[in-house]
């Protein structure tokens, strides 16, 4: 990801108190990416990370 979609990305998760899913969504798009997941399935693992984690 190129870096100013990044750096809004974390600015608006952080405004959203989602520190989870600002801290684990670089590292689970690569693993999905790497599983030849697609989104909806990168959104719901993700979700569900930062649910289980709160």
């Amino acid at each position: 990801m190129s870096e100013a979609p990044k750096l809004l990305l974390d600015h608006h998760l952080k405004t959203l108190k989602l520190p989870t899913v600002l801290r684990e969504y670089d590292k689970l798009a690569r693993q999905c990416a790497a599983e030849g997941l697609d989104h909806v399935r990168f959104l719901a693992r993700l979700v569900e990370l930062g649910h289980v984690r709160q």
